[in-house]
């Protein structure tokens, strides 16, 4: 039995004496000159919508002279602002000096001029102004901005004009056109329909001018004249 006992005892000890032979495995140090970085996570770039300039029309029929496009475009703008009626962009193409609004290519010197803090609010303004004398019988001109406007600064579809004149004139009637004189080297452009009424022969001819004077800040307009045959 002691025997037993004693192999017993000597097999315990040999299992003690391999466990502790066991060696634990060495960690190899990391060289960081050669180590893989991660791969980085691309961050998606957000799509932003572009947004486009709205195109504007083409403005009339035959065109005759010449006229810088951007000037060409602002009246184009100031055309759409009248038939919208949309004051506050007209109050933002303004001249500094305000925007005349002349019933007659024969300016005097007491034609309306607005400042474009007037213009903003303009449509609204209930108030009867003067705005000229009516040719023919001799009456002032009084009404308020929108009912001249309906007569007189926007009387018929301009952006439709049957002929555009680019610093060169078209109409001509029995009174003197003196814009050039008033405005001196500035854009005039016109916009003319040479009649509407077969019966008239062409004397119900209407025409808008729209002064463009160029400035740091770009073309502004100065001055917004109808026109049309008087007595």
């Amino acid at each position: 039995m002691i025997t037993h006992f004693i192999r017993s005892l000597s097999l315990v000890l040999l299992f003690l004496l391999l466990g502790c032979a066991q060696v634990a495995p060495t960690a190899v140090p990391t060289d960081p000159t050669t180590a893989v970085p991660p791969t980085p996570v691309a961050t998606p770039t957000p799509i932003v919508a572009q947004v486009l300039p709205t195109p504007l029309p083409a403005v009339g029929g035959e065109v005759r002279g010449s006229a810088a496009a951007a000037a060409i475009e602002q009246a184009t703008r100031a055309l759409i602002a009248l038939r919208d009626q949309d004051m506050a962009t007209l109050a933002d193409m303004a001249h500094a000096d305000g925007i005349r609004f002349a019933p007659y290519s024969g300016l005097r010197d007491d034609d309306l001029i607005f400042s474009a803090a007037q213009i903003a609010d303009l449509y609204e303004d209930e108030a009867v102004y003067t705005w000229g004398i009516s040719t023919g019988i001799g009456e002032p001109i009084e009404a308020t901005y929108a009912d001249y406007a309906d007569r007189y600064a926007y009387g018929v579809d301009y952006l439709a004009a049957e002929i555009v004149g680019y610093n060169e004139r078209i109409s001509y009637g029995n009174q003197i056109n003196n814009i050039p004189d008033i405005y001196p080297d500035t854009e005039v452009i016109e916009y003319h329909f040479t009649g509407f009424d077969e019966q008239y022969n062409g004397l119900d001819w209407r025409s808008l001018f729209i002064v463009l004077i160029e400035t740091e800040d770009g073309w502004k307009i100065a001055a917004v004249i109808n026109d049309e045959w008087t007595i």
